[in-house]
């Protein structure tokens, strides 16, 4: 890694161990400009998070078609992070688990948007994406 510098890197979500989300972890940590896109079936919604906590900039699910596949690489290489839509409520439900864990203000803290987050928010759980 250090002497290829990728840009983006495709990590299979079913190593061992949970070795994919240290490896994840690892490579944001010791390559910041490297990209990471974790690929599987994501079973646990808490997963989803982690990995995002870890430094994961997309997923794409096994299942995925080639052109999804394709323009989650695409997206993801120009800078934009990519959660598929199947994935979208799990990664919403962890964040507002863990502000529930945190306490009272955390959660007011974190399910505080704007009119206009809301409504992304709503557009995006539509499948619309938010690029052009």
């Amino acid at each position: 890694m250090r002497e290829v510098k990728p840009r983006i890197v495709l990590i299979d979500f079913g190593l061992q161990n949970h070795d994919s989300l240290r490896l994840a972890a690892t490579i944001h940590r010791e390559a910041p400009d490297t990209r990471v896109i974790v690929m599987g079936l994501f079973p646990l919604q808490e997963d989803i998070a982690d990995f995002v906590s870890a430094g994961a900039s997309g997923f794409v699910m096994k299942d995925a078609s080639l052109d999804e596949f394709i323009d989650t690489i695409r997206r993801v290489a120009e800078g934009i992070d990519v959660l598929p839509t199947k994935l979208t409520g799990s990664l919403f439900s962890q964040i507002a688990q863990r502000a529930v864990q945190a306490g009272k203000s955390r959660v007011l803290e974190a399910v505080k948007l704007t009119q206009r987050e809301r409504q992304v928010v709503d557009l995006i759980s539509d499948g619309l994406a938010t690029r052009r």
